[in-house]
């Protein structure tokens, strides 16, 4: 899609802006997993990004360590970044879903700075590798158009293609849940029969309660969503990878891990991502008898 320049700009700024709220909204859980270090690296290269982009774009032609940069590189720049963020979609999710199940298994803890020197390692590798995957395997092909650059005012940029994938999973997940309990149907047929009434009860309580704590808190982010995938022209690339979608998803992927693991656990499910706060009420009776 073609987008003016002072509209990409004031779209990563409302972006950085949203990102270093939330970070800061988040403070005390941002390094305790590693999508809140990626957060806070994804808060930083927006914040450069945007900064770079406003500099170049209001000179129009300047020369840095004798590199002579026009408008050209904004558009360069965006196509670049554009591509890097849509290919970060779904490692961050897998590598969060891995992190997050392996933090939590025991029950949430504080990472410790070993810890938090891993999540910052694997941030910056995480970057590194796609960046060389934009530019040595992907194919990238920079698109410019015949305009000199002191004319320069639209950018080809790259639509979103990774983001409605995870997020039809993501939407596809929460319908067969909620089709599950409303039906009272086993997930799983070699499950179901080792299962007793007892149990069964047990998990289609425990997914009611993870759909009620996860919809009352992202439903109207959930239905923005559902409208922005179905916009025929999706949304530039360069948009999709912020926060808020990074902090929806990390919801999703610990209130899964509550109900799976529900069953073995044997006091009160308090875990916290600061927007929601996992309390099973079934959980909180057994310790309260």
């Amino acid at each position: 899609m073609e987008i003016s320049v002072p509209s990409i700009l004031l779209g990563l700024g409302g972006k950085s802006l949203l990102n270093w709220t939330l970070v800061l909204l988040q403070k005390k859980h941002m390094f305790w997993s590693f999508l809140g270090v990626f957060s806070c690296s994804l808060a930083l290269v927006d914040s450069l990004l945007t900064l770079s982009l406003s500099v170049l774009h209001l000179q129009g032609d300047l020369c840095v360590l004798g590199v002579r940069l026009t408008r050209h590189h904004v558009c360069l720049l965006v196509q670049i970044f554009s591509y890097t963020y849509d290919a970060l979609n779904w490692p961050v999710l897998t590598v969060s879903a891995l992190d997050h199940f392996w933090i939590l298994l025991p029950g949430p803890t504080s990472a410790s700075r070993g810890l938090k020197l891993c999540y910052i390692t694997a941030t910056c590798l995480l970057w590194t590798l796609v960046l060389l995957y934009v530019f040595l395997v992907s194919g990238f092909r920079p698109v410019f158009g015949n305009e000199p650059h002191h004319l320069l005012h639209k950018c080809w940029v790259l639509s979103s293609t990774q983001m409605p994938q995870v997020a039809m999973v993501l939407f596809l997940t929460i319908v067969c849940a909620v089709l599950h309990m409303l039906t009272g149907l086993p997930l799983s047929k070699n499950r179901a029969s080792k299962e007793t009434k007892t149990d069964a009860k047990s998990k289609n309580a425990t997914i009611g309660q993870c759909l009620w704590i996860f919809l009352s808190t992202w439903v109207c982010f959930i239905v923005l969503l559902a409208v922005i995938l179905m916009l025929p022209d999706g949304i530039p690339a360069y948009l999709e990878l912020n926060v808020a979608w990074l902090c929806f998803t990390r919801s999703f992927i610990i209130g899964v891990f509550v109900w799976w693991s529900a069953p073995q656990l044997e006091e009160c499910s308090a875990f916290s991502d600061y927007f929601c706060d996992w309390r099973l009420s079934f959980l909180t009776d057994q310790e309260n008898p």
